[in-house]
């Protein structure tokens, strides 16, 4: 279908908007650049242990246990085989990953055709969006790594809506499988992808729009019970049906708890603890969904981008709670609709049909003056974030048991040798990870034996454990004092353990034989 709201001749001018480009990739760079000295935090502490599990002949969820699916857990497998995966190795990464995430967002503006000045603006207010420390993308999350493929499956969905052609839509299909396989949430894409499809080939006939579903959702279905197969021959299956029961749970129990307590009062929970930090987001998001409903809703593409964005940002709501990486899948969405929404009421207010021209105008001006609210406010936040202290960033996102852990880490890994087993209780994996030694028990994440997720897949939990304490007996225990830990195993090792060190974060542990050189440690694990 004919774009009414660009002129033909715009796709030929591209030199602002690769001027703009070239800067909002450096700005990414630039930005991740300050966070090769940031801690670790606990999630990406986690992944990247699970991944030298893998990497040294370990089977995922039997020897080393989380409740996500495998994709980023062997993404840092293959990194850790290749070239010995660190914390500045991950970082990394992630510089590459979000300057890739950059070039997707102006190949998708290029393939929208909007004008120069809305392709520029859009890619540097992502970039400096992407890179502010209140909206937390510089981190090596999940999230990160799933923008790409949230962006280049838009970006083959377009090709597709203007083609007609089948073959990217099973191409991206397979993407969508990839994805899946990094975490289950890219799942709320697909079906907005899914409705896409049937809503808007109408015309096409029934036959065909069967075949562009099966596209879509039987590369995702073979991927899982490729998993399945593999898991079941390597004598996991069970523990892997496990991870994805428990993560279904959790999810299936906020969403359900969240219509249960009503949405305005969740609506309300989330205003209170992160919607100032994000509200350019939101802004864009709402004024450019008002726009492209009203004015676009008769433009696949437009109307496309619109289901694509409400499918990144769902996972915010369904979950009830606002993570910090949560909102990193919603950043490109909100830039693209406001920007996309920006262009047309641009060119519409210019040379629309006579009764839509004041409409626009004001849409227009609105949308403008959200643009320069979002350039100031995460601009300022970006400039804030390169002039602080690394650490001091760290602790103001996560809290400073992560800067404990990561201390703590290096000091174990100068006072242990390299085969000693460590144990920690608690969400500080990084202190694994840090000290270079191996965890002694495969739920070396204790969140994963909450009892009020499953009580009796804690209570084995547990038990597990205790075998570990006696069996392989860890160098040392860390015991976090911010974690609830189930008493049993407190318990047992305060009774075969000798107190090292107490400190404001984290208790040490040593067995009594062979003990560790004294060392000291500040009053607030720093």
């Amino acid at each position: 279908m004919t774009d009414p709201f660009v002129p033909a001749a715009t796709a030929a001018r591209t030199g602002v908007s690769r001027v703009a480009l070239i800067f909002a990739v450096i700005l990414v760079l630039v930005g991740l650049a300050h966070a090769l000295e940031e801690p670790v935090e606990g999630d990406e502490a986690l992944y990247a242990m699970l991944g030298k599990i893998v990497a040294r002949g370990g089977v995922l969820y039997r020897d080393g246990y989380d409740n996500k699916p495998p994709g980023m857990i062997c993404f840092y497998a293959a990194l850790d085989r290749a070239f010995g995966l660190t914390a500045r190795l991950m970082r990394i990464a992630a510089m590459f990953v979000g300057a890739a995430s950059v070039l997707l967002l102006w190949q998708v503006l290029s393939a929208l055709k909007v004008g120069e000045a809305a392709r520029a603006a859009g890619i540097l207010l992502y970039a400096v969006m992407y890179c502010a420390r209140d909206l937390q993308a510089n981190g090596c999350n999940i999230e990160i790594y799933l923008v790409p493929m949230l962006l280049l499956s838009l970006l083959w969905l377009l090709d597709w809506e203007k083609t007609r052609g089948t073959g990217r839509l099973w191409a991206m299909g397979c993407l969508f499988a990839v994805g899946s396989i990094f975490k289950q949430n890219i799942v709320l894409n697909a079906l907005a992808a899914l409705l896409a499809v049937l809503c808007f080939q109408r015309a096409e006939p029934v036959r065909r729009r069967l075949l562009s579903v099966a596209a879509l959702s039987v590369p995702g279905i073979a991927s899982w019970v490729a998993l399945s197969a593999y898991f079941w021959f390597r004598g996991a299956f069970e523990d892997y049906a496990l991870a994805l029961f428990h993560t279904t749970r959790v999810v299936a129990g906020a969403t359900a708890g969240m219509f249960k307590d009503g949405v305005w009062p969740v609506l309300k929970t989330i205003a209170a603890n992160r919607l100032g930090d994000t509200a350019p987001v939101w802004m864009l998001a709402a004024g450019g969904a008002v726009w492209i409903w009203n004015f676009s809703r008769d433009l696949p593409g437009r109307l496309l981008v619109m289901v694509w964005a409400a499918g990144s940002a769902a996972q915010i709501f369904l979950l009830g709670s606002l993570h910090p990486h949560y909102f990193i899948p919603s950043i490109p969405a909100a830039a693209l609709v406001g920007v996309l929404a920006w262009n047309d009421s641009r060119r519409l207010a210019e040379s629309g049909p006579s009764g839509t021209v004041a409409s626009a105008s004001w849409h227009h001006q609105a949308l403008t003056g959200m643009l320069v609210l979002g350039f100031l406010w995460c601009g300022v936040d970006f400039v804030d974030y390169l002039g602080t202290e690394p650490k001091i960033v760290s602790m103001q996102k996560y809290g400073d048991d992560y800067v404990a852990g990561m201390n703590l880490g290096t000091v174990l890994g100068g006072l242990t040798r390299p085969g000693d087993l460590l144990l920690n209780l608690g969400a500080e994996p990084q202190i694994y990870l840090y000290s270079g030694r191996m965890p002694a028990s495969r739920f070396f994440f204790t969140s994963h034996l909450d009892p009020r997720v499953d009580q009796e897949f804690a209570e084995q939990g547990v038990r597990e454990m205790l075998d570990d304490l006696r069996t392989k007996r860890p160098r040392v225990v860390v015991i976090s004092k911010f974690w609830p830990i189930p008493p049993k195993l407190v318990s047992a090792v305060t009774a075969r353990y000798r107190l090292v060190h107490l400190g404001f974060v984290l208790d040490t542990y040593e067995l009594p034989s062979d003990p560790l050189p004294p060392f000291e440690w500040g009053a607030s694990g720093r």
